[in-house]
């Protein structure tokens, strides 16, 4: 049988996000495809985060920022982590 050139669902990559220091799926489940440009075929999955993941999201960095390491730290110890994580 001749291969039509499509990937079938089962080998695309599936992205989660990354909330309060878990991989999680959007709440309600959406995802969306990720298509490469070059062959105009889907490559991934990634979840489409929608209102209650954002909220979520920006409740466990609020809490992180005020009861975390980070503002004990200085700007120099800051910013090595950014240089880190870039």
């Amino acid at each position: 049988m001749a291969s039509t050139g499509t990937q079938e669902k089962t080998d695309l990559l599936r992205y989660q996000m990354y909330i309060g220091g878990k991989w999680v799926d959007a709440k309600d489940g959406e995802t969306y495809e990720l298509i490469d440009p070059a062959t105009e075929e889907a490559f991934a999955t990634v979840p489409k985060g929608g209102i209650e993941d954002a909220e979520q999201a920006i409740r466990v960095a609020r809490d992180a920022f005020d009861h975390g390491p980070w503002p004990k730290m200085t700007a120099v110890e800051r910013a090595e982590i950014m240089r880190k994580a870039a």
